[in-house]
């Protein structure tokens, strides 16, 4: 939409109070906020009993993927399982281990060495849990590395290169 009216990107201030008639936040925000005014108001006919229902509805209408997505959304909100997030220092991937963590779709686990990635956390106002684990201090490395080594041993690899192995985080995400 931005490109359209040649611009970079809109966002909602003093130059760009009333919105434009495709942009999709209108639909995700304008209508809901109308809705709750209308039946705090009394105005409403049918005034809407679960506004997040209402407002997933609506974003049902704006594409079939955006559909899709909220299904698989729901789905791993029920049951939330642990991810292993192997570039844990990285700022990207430390938000969307915050972002998974707070929406409650997945338990994440930082692999960060020293106590950078706690310290990258700390300032983004986290509501949930994170767990951050470095490898080479985790309580059962030597215990991992004998189990890696009894592996892959047979395809030549020493003890020595699984300690090696091991330290780099996506092996030990394994």
């Amino acid at each position: 939409m931005a490109r359209a009216y040649g611009v970079e990107s809109f966002r909602f201030g003093r130059e760009y109070l009333i919105p434009k008639p495709f942009d999709w936040r209108v639909l995700m925000w304008v209508a809901p906020a109308v809705a709750e005014a209308a039946a705090a108001t009394g105005v409403a006919r049918k005034p809407i009993q679960d506004i997040e229902a209402y407002r997933a509805r609506l974003e049902g209408m704006l594409s079939r993927a955006r559909s899709f997505m909220q299904v698989i959304h729901e789905k791993a909100k029920s049951n939330p399982k642990r991810v292993v997030l192997a570039e844990g220092d990285h700022p990207k991937v430390q938000r969307a281990a915050k972002i998974m963590a707070e929406d409650g779709i997945a338990i994440p686990i930082l692999l960060s060495r020293g106590k950078k990635a706690e310290a990258a956390l700390a300032e983004l106002d986290l509501k949930a849990p994170v767990t951050v684990v470095d490898p080479e201090e985790h309580p059962n490395f030597h215990r991992y590395v004998e189990i890696f080594w009894e592996k892959r041993k047979r395809h030549g690899v020493t003890r020595e290169d699984a300690g090696h192995m091991l330290r780099v985080r996506n092996y030990f995400a394994r």
